[in-house]
């Protein structure tokens, strides 16, 4: 490992590590549990990230950290070669991941879309897509299947986030994946909170908060929330070993714990915005006839790539809050791609392969794997069903 090869700062390995945790997960599906479970979902949330997701990371750290290897590396230096196989377990599960993770550009086409025509609104309260709507109540789901099967745009869009993460990592460490979430980041979160600040002063914001926050005890009885609640921990934050990765590159001297904490807190901090950016998008009056509850239940896709643009379409100024919540999307997941992309490259290097020829190799793996996805959705929609569900 070249010397430049570490992070340059504490913050910028938190940085990167909230890049990592912080994705689509947190503004799509976040959101939808929280709005159906409330606050018994969060208590739980909380409890899986204290007692299962904060010792995960603080393993994956330390063994990274300790080994400065690829998680295959790691695992083989640190458990023995018979138990080499849980590396490669773990990373051909986050590399299955990556290469459908180009859910990047579904929000990449709704922003196309809210550039190339006012469909997503106006600034004036009268807006095309309502008109669209007036006529046509499938005109969001027409729109939808277009772009989600076999649409070049989307195939163009997967291609553009590939090569931009590879056109950023190939930089190394601290000129590309540091410096990337060091804007990144605040951006995002900046972004969030605007974002939750319009909804809730679009009207009725309070009842979204409301099924954000009030405890329901009975479904602590409820197993399936339990579960919710642990898979949401799980896929945010602990054992995809990308923490591990990101430890390879740590300095000397860090506090592991300290970086775990933030890390770990900063993404349910996404979380939350996100939630509370969402969730009074879905209560406004006089959108969804109080049928909130019922279409948090309809999944993460339609939340996003229905139910949210129709709520632009209503307000003044839709456009730009449409336009608004999908770079913020947009951002949120590649950042996260980008620790995914990153993964794969110290697998690579490790293999020998210079930081270039090892970036160039990765970015050939992810177009090739994600053009089924990128292709048509119900290719990635199969495999979320059996997988992650972020």
């Amino acid at each position: 490992m070249t010397s430049n090869e570490k992070f340059s700062s504490r913050w910028g390995l938190i940085f990167a590590a909230l890049g990592m945790a912080v994705g689509a997960g947190n503004l799509w599906r976040f959101p939808r549990l929280a709005g159906q479970y409330g606050g018994t979902f969060l208590i739980l949330w909380v409890i899986f990230l204290l007692i299962w997701a904060m010792p995960v990371l603080l393993a994956e750290f330390a063994i990274g950290k300790a080994y400065k290897k690829s998680v295959i590396g790691s695992f083989a230096q640190f458990a023995g070669k018979r138990y080499t196989w849980m590396g490669y377990f773990i990373t051909l599960c986050t590399l299955g991941i990556t290469f459908y993770y180009s859910v990047v550009h579904w929000p990449g086409a709704a922003i196309y879309r809210a550039f190339a025509d006012p469909c997503m609104g106006s600034t004036t309260g009268g807006t095309t897509l309502s008109q669209h709507l007036a006529t046509n109540p499938e005109y969001i789901n027409q729109y939808w299947a277009e772009i989600s099967s076999h649409s070049y745009l989307t195939v163009g869009l997967h291609l553009l986030a590939v090569l931009l993460g590879v056109f950023f990592l190939i930089r190394g460490v601290q000129g590309g994946l540091e410096r990337v979430n060091k804007f990144l980041i605040p951006v995002l979160f900046g972004l969030l909170i605007t974002t939750g600040i319009l909804a809730l002063n679009a009207g009725n914001g309070i009842k979204g908060l409301e099924y954000l926050f009030t405890i329901r005890p009975e479904l602590f009885g409820d197993v399936t929330v339990w579960i919710e609640a642990l898979s949401q921990s799980a896929w945010s934050t602990a054992g995809w070993g990308l923490m591990m990765t990101f430890a390879a590159y740590s300095r000397e001297k860090e506090d592991v714990t300290l970086n775990i904490f933030i890390s770990g807190f900063g993404d349910n901090t996404a979380s939350l915005l996100a939630g509370m950016a969402i969730l009074p998008a879905v209560f406004a009056p006089g959108i969804f006839r109080c049928r909130g509850h019922y279409l948090l239940q309809s999944g993460n896709q339609a939340l996003i790539f229905n139910i949210i643009p129709r709520f632009f379409a209503q307000i003044t100024g839709g456009a730009y809050f449409a336009l608004l919540f999908f770079v913020v999307f947009f951002l949120a997941a590649f950042s996260s791609l980008l620790s995914m992309v990153q993964l794969f490259i110290k697998l690579v290097t490790d293999l020998g392969f210079d930081l270039r020829r090892s970036s160039v190799v990765v970015g050939i793996f992810c177009v090739v794997f994600g053009l089924p996805s990128a292709w048509s959705l119900d290719f990635s929609t199969t495999r979320t069903r059996y997988g992650a569900s972020g």
